[in-house]
């Protein structure tokens, strides 16, 4: 269910929800536009938005929940009742509290497989989701001081903003890491990870040499660099440190902001690819605002006189924001 209209209140959403759970819903999925989407409907000066309450029932049927709320609406849980064949949840934009979501992943969804949640917590407070059979999640939850995860089956986890996080995932095979809160060893930990992962997934303001050395070898690596540095030089000697190191990966693939400012380009990726010796593929995508065709002039110039395996495919847009392409056959005659 998906509502356009300018403002949905929660007691609306709760009468659809009572409807669900009377008729045995197995599948749900409510979408509510945020009032912030739309600049026109904002709060009057001097008035103040009330805080609306919104109570989860639950019911035995239901397989898959996903909500995206209001983040000022309080989702509440019933303390009684268990979700016996839920395996898929989704919140997001909705605000909990700490003890109420860790009941709800650890106790009352035995079947959860996958979790996506994008919430806040009504008071800053510590957070434990413990759940045996859960897969994949995707985290972000603010106010929280620490997180700690115990998934024994997890193999994806996608992480944002955490401030300090504990996760042990003895099965972890693909790890994102995201948001302005870069990994660091004394505060976030993968207890008993292995050292090869099938992906690892960097944020611009998360390619950092600690998270980087934490694995050996990573299938693909994916990192986002954001190049756009006025100065030329202190954003550049950041990233040079940083990525000293690289595990050793199969597929390099680089997401490269440049902005106006592509004087760091040619360093940047040199120092990259001498440190990818047992890459076999390396694919590269540009947002930028110069034109592509001199962008993907630039790597050709860059990358031709490398050193490289036969079977090495370098790719990159052609122009911006566009699916890659193939660059110029004379990248591949090195």
């Amino acid at each position: 269910m998906h509502c356009h209209g300018l403002r949905v209140r929660a007691c609306r959403v709760a009468t659809w929800l009572r409807f669900a759970s009377q008729h045995r819903v197995r599948k749900l999925d409510i979408e509510v536009p945020s009032q912030t989407r739309f600049l026109f409907v904002g709060p009057r000066a001097g008035a103040t938005e009330l805080e609306e309450e919104l109570e989860l029932p639950v019911w035995d049927e239901v397989a898959r929940i996903r909500f995206t709320l209001e983040q000022r609406w309080r989702l509440r849980l019933r303390s009684a009742g268990v979700f016996v064949a839920l395996t898929d949840l989704h919140i997001s934009l909705a605000t909990m509290e700490a003890s109420e979501l860790g009941t709800l992943v650890s106790s009352q969804c035995p079947r959860l497989t996958n979790l996506y949640l994008l919430v806040t917590l009504s008071a800053a407070s510590n957070v434990c989701i413990r759940s045996d059979l859960l897969r994949s999640l995707q985290i972000r939850v603010e106010n929280v001081h620490r997180l700690q995860v115990i998934a024994p089956n997890l193999e994806v986890l996608a992480m944002s903003d955490a401030t300090e996080a504990h996760v042990s995932a003895p099965k972890l095979n693909e790890v994102t890491w995201d948001g302005g809160i870069a990994y660091d060893p004394r505060r976030h930990c993968f207890a008993d990870a292995g050292r090869h992962i099938r992906l690892l997934d960097l944020g611009s303001k998360c390619v950092a040499a600690s998270l980087l050395q934490r694995f050996d070898k990573a299938d693909v690596l994916k990192l986002n660099l954001n190049l756009c540095d006025r100065t030329r030089t202190v954003g550049y000697t950041r990233f040079v440190n940083e990525t000293t190191k690289l595990p050793k990966c199969e597929t390099l693939r680089l997401r490269v902001s440049l902005g106006n400012y592509y004087h760091n380009l040619a360093p940047s990726m040199l120092h990259l690819l001498r440190s990818c010796n047992s890459t076999r593929k390396v694919s590269v995508k540009v947002d930028s605002g110069l034109p592509m065709p001199r962008v993907a002039m630039l790597m050709t110039l860059l990358l031709t006189p490398l050193k490289r395996p036969k079977s090495l495919s370098l790719e990159a847009p052609m122009k911006k924001c566009s699916s890659w392409s193939s660059l110029p056959d004379a990248m591949h005659q090195a």
